[in-house]
Parts: structure tokens; sequence; C-alpha cells
């Protein structure tokens, strides 16, 4: 949410993630009523492969800011439907946006049996989150394996990490230990700021949410100018850019 908050274009926040969706109950406290997303747009396209369905399944969260939502799935066990429609998902999120707009898509966990591995085809860039620990770094490990990563950091799709907190060990650290995979963000630790943006929880202090903010801005920036080469690649000479990030 504070990527999307920080992103200087227009975006789309595509919540991908297989054990379900928050930003609806979550962020946004229940404010909207519960829309159709990303299962609907799913069973749409099943039937339907024209992108622009896409727009039906989007939500203007708010008219002064500049993203829309796809709303996750509300039930993690509705999963299981969209099996073998997530290459058509990609297809259209990335047909419909064009240049029109950039996608983030939260993919939840990587690794696990039900990420959807099709979606990541069509991404510019992952961003990877993880803290300083020991236990954290060895489970990014095992994740990035699951993405066809091996000894040298070797892979088909660009990774970035973002390093959350402090630690027993240094960012460089961390980024030694995987493989050399670029730390291209560094975001605090501070459980208020974050209350706001996962549960819409306003801390006491404003600055807590505009000093998060600032952070993630810097993540923002990089992220950008890391998925540069994969978005000119994938720019047809007569067409817009087609942006997409992938977290």
């Amino acid at each position: 949410m504070a990527v999307t908050y920080s992103w200087p274009e227009r975006a789309l926040l595509a919540e991908c993630d297989p054990s379900g969706g928050s930003v609806l109950a979550g962020h946004l406290s229940g404010r909207m009523p519960p829309a159709p997303g990303l299962l609907e747009l799913g069973l749409a396209l099943a039937h339907n492969t024209d992108p622009e369905v896409v727009w039906q399944h989007l939500v203007r969260v708010d008219p002064s800011v500049r993203w829309r939502l796809l709303p996750g799935l509300q039930d993690p066990r509705q999963a299981a439907q969209l099996d073998g429609v997530w290459p058509a998902i990609a297809e259209a999120l990335v047909t419909a946006m064009g240049d029109q707009a950039d996608v983030l898509l939260d993919l939840g966990r990587i690794g696990d049996r039900e990420t959807p591995y099709a979606l990541l085809g069509a991404v510019d860039l992952l961003c990877m989150v993880v803290r300083p620990t020991l236990r954290q770094v060895d489970a990014a490990r095992h994740r990035l394996e699951a993405l066809g990563y091996g000894p040298g950091g070797q892979g088909a799709l660009p990774v970035a990490l973002c390093v959350v907190g402090e630690g027993p060990y240094k960012y460089w650290e961390v980024s030694e230990a995987l493989d050399g995979l670029p730390v291209v963000g560094r975001l605090p630790a501070d459980a208020q700021a974050a209350a706001y943006f996962s549960d819409g929880i306003v801390p006491r202090r404003w600055t807590r949410v505009t000093t998060f903010l600032q952070a993630a801005t810097g993540l923002v920036v990089a992220l950008r100018r890391m998925a540069e080469p994969a978005q000119a690649a994938r720019r047809p000479a007569s067409a817009g850019s087609g942006r997409r990030s992938g977290r």
C-alpha cells in the first residue's frame, strides 16, 4: 500500500495473493462494500477473453488518488477456481492497462504450492521483502530457488530486495547471502505506520506515516530505475510501454 501511494504515475494495485486480499477490509476499513475482483475477473475471462473486461472489476478507491484496486480473493479456498486462468489474467492485465497505468502485483509468499507463476512471466521486476535475520534470509533463499535461481543468483526474472527493519545482519550482508541480489530499498519496522497501511488505523502522530512514505518513495524510485531495461525490451516500436511491476 505504501508503494502504491508513493507511485508517481497512475497505478493499478492487483491483489493476486492466493491466500486472499485485504485492502477492502484492512486499509479501507470496510468503508467500501465488497466489490467484484480477482475471482470474478478470472471467471469472466474463462468465457470472454476481451481484456477490456478488466475495467469492470476495478475499484476507484478515491477520486483524489491516481490508483485503482483489483480486490483479491475473499476466501483462500477460492484460489482453486483460478487454476488454469492465471495466464489469461496476466495477458488481460498487460493488454488492458497498456501505457495507461503501471500494474503492481501483490503475489503473496513466492514458492507456495498455489503461487501464480503465470503472472511472473508478465512482470518486469519482482521485489522480495525480507527482514535482516537468518530465519528470513534462509526462507528467502528457498523461495528464490522456487523461481529457478541457483548459485550465483542466475535467473530469468530480475529480482530486487527490500529490507525491513534492523537485525543482526546489515543490508549488504543480506545481499551477499542471497547471491548478490541488490537491496534497492530499506523500510523502517514501524508497527504504527504499518498498521495504517494494513488496517487503516491512524497513528497518534501522522509523521510516522509520512516518514514511512518517504522510505517507500525511495524504494519506488529504485524499482522503476531497475525495471527500465525490461520495460524497454518489452515495448513494441509502435505501442505503449505496458509497464508492469510485481511484489
